[in-house]
């Protein structure tokens, strides 16, 4: 098949979305050789930060074109949009988007595409057979964080549900939590609903001068609590700066923390809370930091505390598991199946469980040792390799059915 990758234009302070993104087209990359089908990456002209060099010969590039007025549309389709538009089946543009032929699907019919992976959650609305990904049904199952429950925010996520999700050959989940969430918010179909872990991703390897010189350069020691996470109320920074005041006060254990990631509105409220719990001489906002630091920052802190109220997969937990860093974890639905007996798992509001967890890192070296293990032969086990090579085989058990038929009817 002619199968078409959706890239969509993350940047590297996106976060987690981008790292996903990059390892998982480096991977297809890698691989497409082995593939009998044909590879089209299509990507917006101002996206930019993917040339035809950063491919292998199996992968053509294709900007996206841009679609025409409505004036410009022919008659068959401007009756199949206002006809969309008139039953409200989703909120449609007044002029680019129009009964499915958006300007991703134009281009990608242009150029023969008979299947499009969605690499990620961004999408595009099209008629063409398509491989889904999910990462979270958060605003089903916690509406109330303002980052999914607003109108606008929920509404869209709900329609991304309804209209793109119900289509798809198949939907990429976590893990199986996803699976049940899915399947129970929306009846979904199971068969279509494919298990896939978040592969590890590939942190970038630094000299140990190297190392001493980010920790100089940002005023830091080795020892100190790591949370790389965006500023979103439900990454839940605040409950690490209250366990940090129950390890000051109760145990006497004086711990710097710290944070990286970009603003998305809440780091003014957690400078508050800093001040208000008297740690502010302990906690270092560094912002958004690029892939050396985020290695050495890893590699010295004495651990990860990951205490997001999202779920059911976190790649953070992963990135630490594969350079040596001990993992603190919130207690979510899925933790258990993604990070396994490789992580202390806390409930993420009780701020005294946490700090014991800290403590516990501290005081018991056996114990922080077994988990580096176990995070080393966790992190080994899915890779962005095996992750494509199992949506290749999707590809090719669709192929038969898509051989079925030819050119699209008008």
């Amino acid at each position: 098949m002619r199968v078409g990758l959706y890239l969509h234009n993350y940047t590297p302070v996106s976060g987690g979305a981008y790292t996903f993104q990059f390892e998982i087209l480096k991977a297809i990359s890698e691989l497409s050789h082995r593939s009998a089908h044909q590879f089209f990456l299509l990507a917006h002209p101002h996206e930019g930060r993917f040339s035809q060099h950063d491919l292998s010969d199996q992968i053509q590039l294709i900007p996206i074109e841009q679609p025409p007025t409505h004036s410009e549309m022919p008659d068959s389709h401007q009756k199949g949009w206002l006809k969309l538009r008139q039953k409200q089946v989703v909120s449609v543009p007044a002029e680019p988007e129009y009964h499915g032929l958006s300007a991703f699907d134009q281009t990608a019919r242009k150029h023969g595409i008979e299947f499009v992976w969605f690499l990620t959650p961004a999408y595009e609305l099209t008629d063409i057979p398509y491989i889904a990904t999910v990462w979270d049904l958060q605003h089903r199952l916690q509406p109330w964080f303002p980052e999914v429950g607003n109108l606008v925010e929920w509404n869209g996520r709900e329609s991304y549900v309804s209209v793109f999700l119900r289509r798809a050959a198949y939907i990429i989940v976590p893990n199986e939590t996803g699976r049940k969430e899915l399947h129970l918010f929306y009846q979904i179909p199971e068969e279509r609903i494919i298990c896939l872990p978040h592969p590890t991703p590939q942190l970038i390897s630094i000299t140990a001068d190297e190392e001493q010189k980010i920790l100089t350069t940002h005023g830091l020691k080795p020892g100190f609590l790591f949370y790389p996470a965006q500023y979103w109320p439900h990454k839940n920074h605040a409950s690490l700066l209250y366990s940090l005041k129950i390890l000051k006060e109760t145990y006497h254990l004086v711990l710097p923390a710290v944070f990286v990631g970009s603003d998305k509105g809440n780091i003014d409220y957690l400078k508050k809370l800093v001040v208000e719990l008297g740690v502010e001489s302990q906690v270092h906002f560094l912002g958004f930091v690029t892939d050396s630091e985020m290695t050495a920052l890893y590699k010295n802190a004495l651990a990860l505390v990951y205490l997001s109220f999202f779920g059911p997969e976190n790649l953070p937990p992963l990135e630490a598991f594969s350079v040596g860093c001990p993992v603190i974890a919130s207690r979510v639905n899925g933790a258990s199946e993604q990070l396994g007996d490789a992580a202390l798992l806390v409930s993420s509001t009780n701020s005294d469980e946490i700090a014991l967890a800290i403590k516990s890192l501290m005081d018991d070296l056996q114990q922080r040792q077994l988990l580096l293990a176990r995070g080393f032969e966790r992190a080994k086990k899915a890779t962005s390799n095996d992750y494509v090579s199992q949506v290749f085989a999707l590809l090719d058990e669709f192929e038969p059915i898509r051989r079925a038929w030819g050119s699209w009817f008008s």
